[in-house]
């Protein structure tokens, strides 16, 4: 009768205790039932892609040219000049270069110069009313220098240049032939015909001219020449 009687106590005694064991509070059910989130399976994002075509970014002037050959450095040109009538000019100046850098090219040339011209014959100075054919030639040698400083448009340059000459005396229509060396710098533009082709336009000073012994009236010299 006593382990009936404690049995029955013991049952009552654990049922609480195992019924609160189970028990969940009200509020802890509705945090807990609020926080619940159902994951859903991942999409992978897709980067978005760039459909422009990448633009080229320019090159930089003064590159190096080392992976070119030699003869793909090679500059060609010079100038060309021809005048008729009553004073005739022949001007035949043909030059090669080599490119240094894409800016810079530097090379050599040869100079012959053919001139016909009627003038009045002068002694000491003085008119004497009577003309005459001067015929003379100049030919030489010249190195050159140029050097492009914006856009490969506009460029300086600078040569230096032996020449030949045939001078006609102030006394008599002898002729005379001396060596002149002639000191030029200026600058010039540049026109493309498309690629490497194109017209040069200079206008270049003469630093050792001199008055009675040049082909030239004045220490300014134009050119018109081409470079390919």
């Amino acid at each position: 009768m006593q382990r009936i009687t404690i049995l029955i106590f013991s049952v009552i005694f654990l049922i609480p205790l195992i019924s609160y064991a189970q028990y969940i509070p009200k509020e802890e059910r509705e945090n807990t039932d609020s926080t619940t989130v159902v994951e859903e399976p991942k999409t992978p994002v897709s980067q978005p892609t760039n459909t422009q075509p990448k633009t080229p970014t320019r090159q930089k002037r003064n590159r190096d040219l080392s992976n070119l050959s030699f003869g793909q450095r090679l500059v060609f040109g010079g100038n060309l000049g021809l005048q008729f009538g009553d004073q005739t000019v022949v001007d035949v100046s043909p030059l090669i270069g080599y490119r240094i850098t894409e800016d810079f090219n530097a090379g050599i040339g040869v100079t012959y110069f053919y001139y016909d011209i009627r003038a009045e014959l002068t002694i000491n100075g003085f008119a004497t009313g009577q003309f005459v054919n001067l015929t003379g030639s100049s030919y030489g040698g010249r190195v050159y220098a140029q050097y492009f400083v914006y856009n490969n448009q506009f460029f300086l340059y600078t040569e230096q240049e032996l020449m030949n000459t045939e001078f006609i005396q102030d006394n008599d229509i002898q002729s005379e032939r001396r060596l002149l060396f002639n000191s030029l710098v200026g600058g010039g533009v540049f026109l493309s015909f498309g690629g490497r082709g194109g017209i040069n336009l200079t206008l270049l000073y003469n630093l050792n001219h001199q008055e009675d012994f040049s082909i030239f009236s004045s220490p300014v010299v134009t050119r018109v020449g081409f470079m390919f």
